[in-house]
């Protein structure tokens, strides 16, 4: 009897996901997208849960520019870019996911003329990482 190889579970749910059709391509760069004239990005993890749900800060102009943060993950000291969906749309903004080889960008525009705070979450479907973004909208 022959001896089936293990796949990591990474792995299988990213060939699982490549099944169902529900799986980006990895793109070679990220498509240009026209940066804000005033963008910061930041993070941090949530006392007591390391590794879990960090929450990442945007601060940025409403210019109709966008703001983004670069995310990887690391398979055997190989860095790669997570695939992430939004479970938690932002409600005054538009979120874009690139997929990468080595990183994901994950950018933040806001609606026209809009100031204030808004939020949105993504999860890696992979292994289900999730971050929560807090956004900061200024003129």
């Amino acid at each position: 009897m022959r001896a089936r190889p293990v796949l990591p579970i990474a792995l299988l749910a990213v060939l699982s996901l490549a099944a169902c059709g529900d799986i980006p391509p990895r793109l070679k760069e990220a498509p240009p997208l026209t940066a804000s004239s005033a963008c910061a990005v930041g993070g941090e993890n949530v006392v007591g849960r390391a590794y879990r749900n960090p929450i990442a800060t945007i601060v940025m102009n409403n210019d109709g520019g966008w703001c983004w943060m670069m995310s990887s993950e690391s398979n055997r000291g190989m860095p790669y870019g997570p695939y992430l969906k939004v479970t938690r749309p932002p409600q005054y903004g538009t979120v874009q996911i690139d997929v990468l080889e080595a990183q994901t960008r994950v950018a933040y525009r806001p609606n026209p003329g809009f100031t204030g705070t808004d939020a949105f979450e993504t999860r890696s479907m992979e292994v289900g990482f999730e971050v929560d973004y807090r956004v900061t909208v200024s003129k």
